[in-house]
């Protein structure tokens, strides 16, 4: 049971000693949105004001009756002249008024604008990289160099604890220590 739990664990380290690749995402926005409001009023007023007009005629009618002519008039130089008396004198005034009342007009414009608009600008910039990430072995490397100082440890324990050498050369050094 212990040699299958050992092997799924060397299979386990074996395979599961890699690093990913790091991949690294810059992503850029740039905003821009601007709003603008116009307003604008117009008004106009033209007022006309015509004044009245009275204006006035007078007609004279004067109407003079004489008497027959008397020629027994006679002037400086001896000259008849034919002169009647006046019998009767008539006259007549005709007056005649006109007035035009004045008109009073009033004109008004009013213009009003109004306009509004929004304006957006999304700029985006997307850059991917991907990269390696350190050696992707160097733990797998590390495990073996582990594993081999390990093998080779044991087995130089083994070996001078088997051979009376070496135990007589660890003794020499340990006197003088």
């Amino acid at each position: 049971m212990k040699k299958v739990i050992f092997i799924i664990a060397m299979v386990v380290l074996f395979f599961g000693c890699r690093t990913p690749k790091i991949i690294t995402t810059k992503t850029i926005v740039n905003s821009a949105t601007s709003d603008t409001l116009s307003e604008r009023s117009q008004e106009n007023m033209a007022v006309t004001i015509d004044t009245s007009k009275t204006g006035g005629e007078v007609i004279n009618y004067t109407k003079v009756e004489y008497y027959p002519p008397d020629t027994s008039v006679t002037n400086k130089k001896g000259n008849k002249i034919e002169k009647g008396a006046v019998k009767s004198v008539m006259k007549y005034s005709i007056r005649k008024k006109t007035t035009i009342t004045g008109v009073i007009q009033t004109k008004k414009n009013t213009i009003a604008e109004k306009a509004e608009g929004t304006k957006s600008n999304i700029e985006t910039a997307s850059e991917t990289i991907q990269k390696p990430g350190a050696d992707p072995y160097r733990w797998r490397y590390i495990f073996y160099i582990l594993l081999l100082m390990t093998i080779v440890g044991t087995v130089a324990y083994l070996w001078i604890k088997k051979n009376k050498v070496f135990l007589s050369a660890i003794g020499f050094i340990k006197r003088f220590f």
